[in-house]
């Protein structure tokens, strides 16, 4: 996801290992196990009923713009839904973007479960809660493009959205469709033309689907056992236990 604000603005919301409110989780509902950011170091915490806990594998926070978070989750159950799953990766990661104008967050996870298909959708509502939370917090502002984010443009670029998908065999490049609306930001009212997601191409195989949008948003799905899910926000990979 890409907020029309400062790298540094956005790190300080998602940079703690030990502080999980953007996430969902207050501070009375976590407990840290060791030192703050550094790698080893575990939460532990409740979700819907279920105790989870997270070590800290990967930590970099670097000057140049570039954040990078990654821990591993220990198998549970999960009360709530009766599926039994771990997470081998789970990341988060934050690069500058639009010349300092605007930042990219992305989550990923990468995890093995007894029920793939319900958990890919577990993630996803968990990782668009999360990224809401960050875009409340900011103000609540939207990014449409570079221009639009440091509003020295009264058109936001057109976003090239070219790509192939390849599922059972088959290949099949995915489409898009361009929209226009309105960018209201300092009393001024600008244009601002984007593009947005749709299926793929009708020779893809019936289970895959690809799409693409302006601002760094994606999506492609794939079923079966073994699947995969790239959010707009966020990466998904599955296999079953």
């Amino acid at each position: 996801m890409t907020f029309p604000y400062s790298y540094e603005r956005v790190l300080k919301i998602v940079d703690n290992f030990g502080n999980m409110t953007w996430l969902g989780t207050p501070n009375d509902n976590l407990t840290l196990h060791g030192t703050d950011d550094k790698i080893g170091a575990s939460r532990s915490f409740n979700l819907d009923g279920t105790h989870l806990t997270q070590t800290l594998v990967k930590y970099e926070n670097r000057d140049n713009g570039s954040f990078y978070e990654e821990q591993t989750l220990e198998q549970v159950t999960l009360r709530g839904i009766n599926v039994t799953l771990y997470s081998i990766m789970d990341t988060v990661s934050l690069n500058r973007s639009c010349n300092g104008t605007a930042s990219t967050l992305k989550l990923s996870t990468k995890f093995c479960a007894t029920n793939a298909t319900v958990i890919k959708e577990f993630i996803y509502g968990y990782h668009k809660a999360a990224v809401m939370r960050v875009e409340e917090y900011l103000g609540g502002q939207k990014s449409t493009s570079c221009g639009a984010a440091s509003e020295s443009s009264s058109t936001a670029a057109l976003a090239k959205t070219t790509g192939v998908v390849i599922s059972g065999g088959h290949t099949s490049t995915f489409t898009s469709a361009i929209t226009t609306g309105t960018v209201t930001s300092g009393g001024q009212t600008t244009t601002f033309t984007s593009v947005v997601p749709t299926s793929g191409a009708s020779n893809a195989s019936a289970t895959s689907t690809s799409s693409s949008r302006a601002a760094a948003d994606g999506l492609q799905v794939q079923s079966g056992n073994v699947g995969s899910l790239v959010i707009f926000f966020a990466g998904v990979f599955a296999w079953m236990l």
